[in-house]
Formats: C-alpha cells, sequence, structure tokens
C-alpha cells in the first residue's frame, strides 16, 4: 500500500483502520502522528472528501513511521471467527483498579481431560476499557 499523497487519501485510511480499532491494540497512540498531519491540512477547510482529496500532504518521518505502524497492527490483528452453534463458548474476565478486560471464544471439539488453556479456542471477541471517575 503506497504512501497517501493527498489530505483525502490520508483521511481514508484513517477512517478505514479506525473501523478495525477495537482489534487493534495501542492503536489511537499509533495513529496519533496520521491524525495530527491530516488536522494541519485540513485546519481551516471543510472536511469532506472533496476538498481533503484537493489537498497535497507530504508524510515526515514520524509520519511514515507511524503509517507503516499502522499497517502492522493490521497484520497482526487478531482474525475473528463466526460462532458456531455446536461449539462449547468460553468467557474470560479480568478487571484491576484502572480497567477491565473480556474475551470471548469458541472450542469447536472440546477435549475432556484437557485444561481450558491447552483447547483450540477461536477468538469471537475482545473488548477491554479504562474505569473513568470511579
Amino acid at each position: 500500500m503506497p504512501l497517501p499523497r493527498t489530505a483525502g487519501q490520508l483521511q481514508q485510511f484513517i477512517w478505514a483502520t479506525n473501523w478495525m480499532r477495537d482489534s487493534l491494540i495501542d492503536y489511537a497512540r499509533v495513529v496519533q502522528p496520521l491524525q495530527q498531519c491530516l488536522d494541519v491540512a485540513l485546519n481551516g477547510k471543510r472536511k469532506t472528501k472533496r476538498v481533503a482529496s484537493g489537498i497535497a500532504v507530504d508524510l515526515n518521518e514520524e509520519e511514515v513511521y507511524s503509517f507503516n505502524q499502522v499497517k502492522m497492527l493490521l497484520q497482526q490483528s487478531a482474525q475473528l471467527a463466526y460462532p458456531r452453534d455446536s461449539a462449547t463458548f468460553c468467557l474470560f474476565v479480568d478487571a484491576s483498579d484502572v480497567g477491565w478486560a473480556s474475551i470471548f471464544t469458541q472450542v469447536a471439539v472440546w477435549k475432556p481431560g484437557v485444561a481450558v488453556t491447552d483447547q483450540a479456542h477461536d477468538l469471537l471477541i475482545c473488548k477491554g476499557g479504562t474505569f473513568h471517575g470511579a
């Protein structure tokens, strides 16, 4: 995937990858230089695709690194499976003073006598967050 040459291309890349943000670890921090570049390019202008496509952007070294890191996050993101009625479902949860996480998996063929951690899990969904104002 080539580097974006216009604010419109950068905008489309950010919007498309933002759709996957729940599956991308540390996405907000990694994409921040690109978002700042887009904000500067569109400062004082309408943020429509038509306007953005006419604005040239020249990514600096940090922004190129960010672009490549976002692509790497996409390559390493966990693939989600489709639920099967016949599978055994597992819910794993954890929490601390500052955050929480939950992972929902399925095991297509449960092996009796095998520990739950050693079963062949397919990821269905993973969510997490931080506590605010508690």
